[in-house]
């Protein structure tokens, strides 16, 4: 201590002039970790899991989205519809005697007269065959203004009883000038018809009871009418021709694409696939050009290819017997349409809006329909994440805790080191927002990263590294000063093709990206 002091003592301290003596200035370099991101693809879902349905990963962890919706179609009147069916005549009264006056007492025969009638249908090209009912009535009413007392029957040969096949009679007796309603209880009956007109055939037999007093004069007039009203089916057989139903619309939404813009992804083997159930004895030919994707902003495109071409139709097979369903699978793929296209715009909704044609390629196959028949439909949307990627974008960032102390900076760079799984290549742009995330300054984008080594199935083999600068100038600079964050994204793409075929990557969920960020440069301190 005392040798300290007396050096101290020794100098004459107060004969110093501090002004006059020049100080160097401190030149250098710095470095500034700004933070780093690290993630697989499964992270990226997870942190979407609340938003994102519809993802699924296999064993392999290999990435695909799987949807599900159903349709139902059980219009039976579209294929056939029946309303009441009306009809009657007149009996020729002149064969009874030649038209010569008959005075009473007296009973004369009235000769069998067969009478064809037509049961009409909505469709007058629908060739029926039979029709069996579960209720609705038959209403007959014969008429005579003959003096005589008219007793008669009348068969509907065609319209039989189920178990017996005995046809419908009806017996009855007009006293005099008037008439007699008669009906039968359509259940447990059906109606068997003839030629390709709908043809029944009806029996008249009857007699005329002619009391003293009355005459017969052959000018009399004695008629029927009929009614098949509020008829119910239980099963309709027939050539029911050609008819558009709307099968379903539905739509399925697709959120996976919520954060991708407008931008991004083309699929390599996407399938929609239908797995309808037909209990109707009706084959339909599919019309799903109906079938649109639509984008966050209202755009639509609508699916094209050969499976919507008029000639080529997909068809709904119908069932072979009434009680049974026959199973019809149908694919939507690339091979068939353009549903790759249909998915390259990044669609939030999927509209299955599917039309049919009844017996398209057959208006002459025989069919049949029964209340409660129906065609119902499993649609999967199967998109595996097997895709070329076209300027998808993806944005991170960093906050800068109250900017950074520039003003000695010289000179600056942003350096982004990257460790990549992921089958994409990679640029990114960057902007310095202040406090309330307004741009204060924007940096280009700069390729970054490059795809690792692809294998021939599209799979990754090794991760690759890379890192880059992005030379800052004054006024980057001095935004990181008063900045108070960086925002950054990052546009990827797969690698480009050096033929006419797409390079087709596959997404497996263990996928990691490793993205460090940091200023780094030269500073000039001035004391």
């Amino acid at each position: 201590m005392a040798i300290l002091s007396c050096g101290l003592t020794a100098c004459n301290t107060g004969d110093l002039e501090f002004d006059n003596i020049e100080v160097q200035p401190i030149t250098g370099t710095f470095a500034v970790p700004l933070g780093d991101i690290e993630y697989s693809i499964r992270d990226l879902i997870e942190e979407q899991s609340d938003t994102v349905d519809g993802l699924v990963e296999d064993s392999t962890s290999f990435l695909s989205l799987y949807y599900t919706d159903s349709i139902t179609y059980n219009a039976e009147n579209d294929f056939v519809e029946i309303n009441d069916i009306e009809g009657g005549d007149t009996l020729d009264i002149t064969r009874v005697n030649a038209g010569n006056p008959v005075p009473g007492p007296a009973t004369l025969i009235i000769p069998t007269e067969d009478f064809s009638i037509a049961y009409e249908n909505e469709e007058i090209e629908e060739e029926l065959d039979s029709v069996y009912y579960s209720g609705g009535e038959l209403a007959l009413t014969v008429s005579s203004n003959a003096e005589a007392t008219l007793n008669y029957e009348i068969t509907f040969q065609n319209t039989l009883n189920q178990t017996t096949r005995e046809p419908v009679v009806f017996n009855g007796t007009v006293n005099g000038e008037g008439s007699n309603m008669q009906t039968q209880n359509l259940n447990g009956f059906y109606t068997r018809l003839l030629g390709d007109d709908n043809i029944f055939r009806l029996t008249f037999d009857g007699e005329l009871d002619i009391q003293e007093g009355q005459s017969f004069t052959g000018d009399e007039i004695i008629s029927f009418e009929f009614v098949y009203q509020n008829q119910t089916f239980e099963l309709i057989y027939g050539k029911l021709g050609q008819d558009s139903v709307s099968v379903g619309n539905e739509a399925i939404d697709i959120d996976f694409f919520e954060d991708s813009g407008d931008d991004g992804f083309f699929f390599g083997a996407p399938v929609f696939r239908f797995t309808f159930d037909n209990s109707f004895g009706v084959p339909v030919a599919t019309d799903f050009s109906g079938i649109v994707s639509e984008d966050e902003n209202g755009t639509q495109l609508s699916l094209e290819g050969n499976i919507t071409r008029p000639d080529q139709l997909p068809e709904v097979l119908a069932s072979d017997e009434p009680g049974t369903v026959k199973n019809t699978v149908i694919e939507i793929n690339r091979s068939n349409s353009t549903i790759a296209t249909l998915l390259s715009n990044s669609p939030s909704r999927l509209v299955f809006n599917v039309e049919a044609i009844s017996n398209y390629y057959d208006q002459n196959q025989s069919n049949f329909v029964r209340p409660g028949d129906e065609i119902s439909a499993l649609i999967e949307v199967d998109i595996p994440l097997e895709i070329r990627l076209e300027n998808y974008q993806q944005s991170f960032g960093f906050n800068l805790r109250g900017g950074l102390e520039t003003e000695d900076v010289d000179s600056a760079a942003l350096r982004i080191v990257t460790i990549n799984e992921l089958p994409f290549s990679g640029s990114v742009g960057m902007e310095i927002q202040d406090s309330t995330e307004t741009a204060i300054y924007t940096v280009p984008d700069v390729l970054v990263f490059t795809a690792p080594f692809i294998d021939v199935n599209g799979f990754v083999t090794d991760p690759s590294g890379a890192s880059a600068d992005i030379p800052l100038p004054r006024e980057a600079i001095d935004a990181l000063n008063e900045g108070a964050r960086i925002e950054m994204t990052a546009t990827l793409n797969t690698p480009v093709s050096q033929t006419s075929r797409d390079i087709l990557v596959k997404i497996l969920a263990d996928y990691r990206l490793t993205i460090k960020v940091g200023v780094a440069g030269t500073v000039n301190i001035d004391f």
